[in-house]
């Protein structure tokens, strides 16, 4: 009997330490998952004008965001954050701690200039972007009263319909690699500057009249002068340019 119970006991103990290895095992595994993946920088790629740090801040806001594979899969799963003005934000691992992420900003349609530098707003009317600095190839939005502006917010005018119909206008504008200096409505006619040329869209301002700007700016050379466009509908081709003819504003530039 006690030679019974003496096997017994060793039994339970090569089990006791059976499990014991395990569990240390197991921790070892554990430990060293974290320390290998533990994030130690965060690249970013993709960005013209969003920020950097802000969207870095923004991954870290997360508590588990210390570990790479956590960030990995929260973001393959659809469930992290991106900020406003971004269309899409990947994220890969590029060592086991190393976070690289790619994003696609959202166009930027227009601008306003205020008093601590310049508004940008993107296609729906939101504004997505505040800078001391100008951005090259987006048009000035002048015409309407700025109501409120709230960054990530939407714009608010006084115009709001006439607002969205100078974003239509540089959308079509962006689609035909056309960057005008200027937007401007006015009693709700729609104008525009393309380097020496003062475009007239008049009420309408339909993708059909400026898919006729192109070709026309190529015959008119460096010729400066206002472009009628106004009259240009399915049934009456009318189109005219008058050579010298500018709105004193653009003189005033010039």
């Amino acid at each position: 009997m006690g030679q019974i119970k003496e096997q017994k006991t060793k039994k339970k103990r090569y089990r006791l330490y059976g499990a014991l290895v395990l569990l240390l095992g197991l921790a070892i595994i554990v430990l060293s998952f974290l320390i290998l993946f533990h994030t130690q920088a965060i690249e970013v790629e993709g960005n013209e004008y969003s920020s950097k740090e802000e969207i870095v801040q923004l991954i870290k806001k997360d508590k588990y965001s210390f570990n790479t594979v956590y960030v990995w899969v929260k973001y393959m799963a659809g469930k992290g954050e991106k900020i406003p003005c971004l269309e899409k934000m990947e994220v890969r691992i590029r060592r086991p701690w190393i976070l690289q992420v790619k994003v696609k900003e959202k166009p930027i349609y227009g601008y306003r200039e205020g008093k601590d530098g310049y508004d940008y707003f993107d296609g729906d009317g939101y504004l997505i972007h505040q800078d001391a600095k100008q951005i090259e190839k987006v048009p000035v939005f002048e015409g309407v009263e700025w109501k409120e502006m709230k960054l990530y917010e939407k714009v608010k005018t006084d115009k709001d319909q006439l607002f969205e119909k100078m974003l239509q206008v540089s959308g079509e504008m962006k689609e035909r690699e056309l960057y005008p200096q200027k937007i401007k409505g006015e009693d709700n006619r729609i104008s525009l500057l393309l380097g020496t040329v003062w475009v007239q869209l008049g009420s309408s301002a339909t993708a059909e009249q400026i898919a006729q700007i192109p070709p026309i700016l190529e015959k008119l050379g460096d010729q400066s002068g206002t472009l009628h466009l106004e009259n240009y509908e399915k049934n009456s081709k009318i189109i005219t340019f008058r050579i010298g003819e500018l709105p004193e504003e653009v003189k005033n530039t010039e």
